[in-house]
């Protein structure tokens, strides 16, 4: 129960996601770009969601242009 209570207490004190995210953007590099600049949805790499920050996103986005 301690356990339990410990992670719901973590929980509450995580913010809540904005309504409009796009996990897209997790599994490919440029199909969901139009998600996040057009349409605005948040992108579910970055923080709080995600792991990145917008610099590494930014370098992750630039090497679209490399591949191609």
């Amino acid at each position: 129960m301690e356990d339990l209570q410990a992670r719901l207490s973590d929980d509450l004190k995580t913010p809540t996601p904005p309504d409009k995210v796009c996990v897209g953007t997790l599994l490919s590099r440029e199909q969901y770009l139009s998600d996040i600049d057009a349409w605005q949805y948040q992108d579910a790499r970055l923080s709080p969601l995600g792991k990145m920050s917008p610099q590494e996103t930014e370098q992750w986005t630039e090497a679209i242009k490399k591949s191609h």
